[in-house]
């Protein structure tokens, strides 16, 4: 995302569904990215990556303030009851994460 080159570490991992975007000072643009389906949730990955995204923001004093939205015409359906075969937070980023203590 915009701004990434910026963070101290840990540098958070590629966001798969989410857009995270700097707007101006203090303010930054987090968008549900998967308008085909609504932005709908699929449990356990979009959850994982809202999770590590509000925890690198709490450890960056930088950022002030975050405006959620949500691309295309809704901000989100909620949760997706059946599954896709998309990809996960692959384990490694999120065992850095735990590590790093920030998940």
């Amino acid at each position: 995302y915009e701004g990434a080159s910026e963070l101290r570490p840990p540098r958070p991992y590629r966001l798969t569904k989410m857009l995270f975007q700097r707007a101006s000072e203090g303010v930054y643009v987090a968008t549900f990215n998967d308008p085909s389906l609504l932005n709908s949730w699929e449990f356990p990955r979009d959850f994982q990556e809202m999770q590590l995204l509000v925890e690198h923001v709490a450890r960056d004093d930088r950022i002030r303030v975050i405006v959620w939205t949500g691309a295309g015409r809704a901000f989100s359906a909620g949760v997706r009851l059946s599954p896709s075969p998309g990809p996960r937070v692959a384990k490694a980023i999120w065992d850095g994460y735990v590590h790093a203590g920030i998940a």
